[in-house]
């Protein structure tokens, strides 16, 4: 009665464990990459070029981040699902694997979703933006 608890809080201690090792490393190779540039464009200003774009203030990109953390979150989870079955602690332990699976679904469906916007704003044209300067017309209603 007590080891198919332990074994489904282990496993989502380690899948926990497993996370805040994922988010640790997606920052620490961030801070690394801001570094490298700011170290590009300082050598860049010491023989006197000005670069923005070594800032990566350019175009931006249309990023598949969100995909691929999907795709790792689904395989997490299905790693997880057949880890359970194989124990057989499958009742006891569902939510362990349901967890990463769902989130990997969501990261997919948040991409598509993206996807989708970036290609009507492009069909669109760009975003209407209104500057704070302007005031709203007497009357209506915002």
């Amino acid at each position: 009665m007590v080891a198919p608890f332990i074994m489904g809080a282990i496993s989502v201690l380690a899948g926990t464990a497993m996370i805040v090792l994922i988010v640790f490393t997606v920052f620490k190779h961030a801070a690394a990459e801001d570094k490298r540039k700011h170290e590009a464009f300082t050598a860049a200003l010491e023989k006197g070029v000005y670069d923005p774009s070594l800032l990566g203030a350019g175009p931006k990109k249309r990023g598949t981040a969100a995909l691929g953390w999907g795709f790792i979150f689904i395989a997490i989870g299905l790693a997880l699902f057949a880890g359970f079955i194989a124990l057989g602690i499958l009742s006891e332990a569902i939510i362990g694997s349901l967890i990463p699976l769902f989130m990997g679904i969501a990261l997919v469906l948040y991409h598509r979703v993206r996807k989708s916007q970036a290609l009507e704003a492009d069909k669109n044209g760009k975003p209407i933006q209104i500057s704070k300067t302007e005031t709203p017309r007497t009357g209506s209603a915002i």
